[in-house]
C-alpha cells in the first residue's frame, strides 16, 4: 500500500522517479531530462535508470554526481561479496550502504582537495548527493533500498511489497495518479507499468521530460525498450485526452 500522503524525498534536483516494490518484484521508473550540467540548466534526454547485468543491480538517482560516486561504491562492494545485498539480514545491508555513503565522501573530499591548486584560489564545491533507489537480486526475488545521501546521518531503508516510493520532484501533480491508483491495481509489475508510465509523462514541466522504466524479477533484469514503452506512452495520450474531453463537454 502507499503510505498515507505518499512519502516523497525532497531535493533540489529536477527529476521525477518512481520505486514499485511487489511480491514479484521492483519496478523503477524516471524521466530522462538533464536539468544541470556543466553549471547551467540543460534539455538533453539520457538514461538515469542503470543497469549492471553481471552483478544483479540497477539504480536511479536524484541528486547531484556524489550519487554516482556512491554507486560505484556499492558496486565494489558486490563485487567483494562481503555483503549479500538483496537477501541478507537487514541491519546488516543498511550499515554496509550506510558505510558505502561514508566512503563516498571520503573519496568526494580528496577529489576537492586534489583539484584545488592552489587551494587559495580554486575551490571547488563539493557534491552531496540526494536520493538514491538500489534493486539487488540473488538466487530469488530483487529487493529495493533507498538512500538518502544527503543526511548527516544516512538511514538506508528496504521497500517492503507492496509500497511506492517517489524522489525527486515533491510538489508535482502527478502524484496524484500514485495516490490515487497504486493501491487500487493489481500487485503484479506488469499491470503497473501503464500507471508507473502515465505518472511519469504527467509530471512533465521545464525540467521534467520523457520516460524510462525497468522490470526486475527473478526472471527478468533489464530497462523497457522503446518500443515496449510505445503502447504504454500512447495509452497516456489517451488517458490525458479523455479526461480534458469529458472536463470540457458540459462547457
Amino acid at each position: 500500500m502507499v503510505s498515507a500522503s505518499l512519502p516523497v524525498l525532497e531535493f533540489d534536483d529536477m527529476t521525477f522517479q518512481i520505486g514499485m516494490v511487489t511480491d514479484e518484484g521492483v519496478l523503477l521508473a524516471s524521466d530522462r531530462k538533464v536539468n544541470n550540467l556543466a553549471g547551467f540548466r540543460h534539455g538533453l534526454l539520457i538514461p538515469k535508470i542503470t543497469v549492471h547485468q553481471k552483478q544483479d543491480f540497477a539504480h536511479c538517482s536524484a541528486g547531484d554526481d556524489f550519487c554516482n560516486t556512491f554507486t560505484r561504491v556499492v558496486r565494489e562492494e558486490i563485487d567483494n561479496g562481503t555483503t549479500r545485498f538483496a537477501d541478507g539480514e537487514f541491519m546488516e545491508v543498511q550499515e554496509s550502504l550506510a558505510n558505502c555513503v561514508y566512503t563516498a565522501r571520503e573519496r568526494e573530499t580528496e577529489f576537492v582537495r586534489s583539484r584545488a591548486n592552489p587551494p587559495s584560489k580554486r575551490i571547488l564545491p563539493t557534491c552531496v548527493g540526494g536520493t538514491t533507489m538500489l534493486v539487488f537480486r540473488r538466487n530469488g526475488a530483487p529487493a529495493l533500498w533507498y538512500v538518502d545521501t544527503r543526511a548527516v546521518t544516512p538511514e538506508p531503508f528496504l521497500v517492503d511489497p507492496v509500497q511506492c516510493k517517489v524522489a525527486g520532484v515533491t510538489d508535482s501533480p502527478a502524484l496524484f495518479f500514485l495516490e490515487r491508483y497504486f493501491s487500487a491495481m493489481p500487485p503484479a509489475l506488469d499491470a503497473l507499468v501503464p500507471l508507473a508510465v502515465h505518472a511519469v509523462l504527467m509530471a512533465k514541466c521545464d525540467f521534467v521530460e520523457g520516460i524510462q522504466v525497468g522490470l526486475f524479477t527473478r526472471e527478468k533484469f533489464a530497462v523497457l525498450t522503446d518500443e515496449e514503452l510505445k503502447p504504454h506512452i500512447e495509452l497516456s495520450k489517451e488517458i490525458d485526452t479523455d479526461i480534458v474531453g469529458k472536463l470540457r463537454r458540459n462547457t
